[in-house]
């Protein structure tokens, strides 16, 4: 990592050298997309975005619209969907009621005679954004089948009618493979306390109170499941000499036991929390396992980078990793480390 993120080396270039360190092997090709001879290709593109009145907004607003009634949106469309680099900058282009544009938060202000010359003569000042992303990348390399995460399956469903507006070929989509790493201390504890790993993707608080009734001398569930079991047998023991006095208290008696059973479900949560801090330890190491399996309630791929592994097992995690995953399984995986 220090031989590549140093001084004089840009983020870009950084990144490039050390992904091409762990991959040397693989023949991945990496490009910098706004070296100006690459963007002069896309310059009929950008060209036909900023002319198109937002036409492409309202593709995939009417895309999403039929999307949304089974699936979330992952995009959301702009009336022009490109930026332009400015004095150091990179801003959203915007149309104006005049019929001008302006760069988002900005002063600076074109004309539309002014943009389309300075896209026509100078495409590298400007770049694509979400929506137009997929379209500059397929126009520089028209792809045959792209591999993709949830995310971007979702918003490549919202730019097919986009595809066809601006007579581009849309790559077949073929889901990325979906991971989770078990590491064998993480196995160990989840040995330790007889749980199954499906349980560790849900409710660490549930997970939680299961190891704490195993380790404890108390089994607070048993304890107040008797507890309640009695006082409602005792409420309906009294039901019916109560109803002989005034039949019309029959709903109270409802209600008081409703009562009970909601007091002794707080009181049973507070019991369990005081259980859950005497056993620290125990509960240290769930919340531990559960960090790892589903950090912050969500998949490992989401939160960890690859470089924490790396660091562990050295470069070689990589390759192993590779050869591990199965492609065509259109199933989340688990991989014992």
């Amino acid at each position: 990592m220090k031989g590549y993120y140093k001084s004089g080396n840009s983020l870009l270039q950084a990144f490039a050298m050390f992904f091409n360190h762990l991959y040397e092997d693989s023949g991945l090709v990496f490009i910098n997309a706004n070296v100006p001879a690459l963007k002069q290709p896309l310059s009929p593109l950008f060209l036909k975005e900023l002319q198109s009145n937002a036409q492409t907004s309202t593709l995939v607003i009417q895309k999403s619209a039929e999307l949304e009634e089974q699936y979330h949106a992952q995009i959301k469309a702009k009336a022009v969907n490109i930026f332009m680099f400015h004095k150091g900058g990179r801003y959203l282009i915007e149309p104006s009621e005049s019929g001008d544009y302006y760069l988002k938060n900005t002063r600076q202000r074109f004309t539309k005679e002014e943009l389309t010359a300075l896209v026509s003569q100078s495409p590298e000042l400007f770049s694509p954004n979400v929506v137009t992303r997929p379209l500059c990348q397929d126009t520089l390399l028209p792809t045959v089948a792209y591999v993709a995460g949830p995310a971007e399956v979702a918003y490549f469903g919202q730019l097919k009618p986009v595809y066809d507006h601006y007579g581009i070929t849309m790559p077949i989509i073929y889901p990325r493979a979906s991971v989770t790493l078990v590491e064998e201390k993480i196995q160990k504890i989840m040995e330790k306390y007889s749980l199954e790993l499906v349980e560790l993707f849900g409710d660490v608080d549930a997970v939680l109170a299961k190891v704490s009734e195993q380790v404890s001398e108390v089994k607070v569930d048993s304890l107040f499941e008797a507890m309640e079991t009695r006082i409602i047998e005792a409420i309906n023991e009294a039901r019916f000499g109560i109803q002989q006095i005034d039949p019309t208290l029959n709903g109270t008696i409802d209600g008081t036991i409703q009562k009970f059973q909601q007091q002794i479900e707080v009181l049973k949560q507070k019991t369990q929390k005081a259980q859950q801090q005497k056993e620290d330890i125990s509960l240290k190491q769930i919340r531990k396992a559960s960090m790892h399996i589903f950090p912050n309630g969500n998949f490992q791929e989401r939160e960890f980078g690859i470089i924490q592994y790396v660091n562990k097992y050295g470069p070689d995690f990589v390759k192993w990793v590779s050869n591990e995953i199965v492609i065509d399984k259109f199933q989340h995986q688990v991989l014992t480390v």
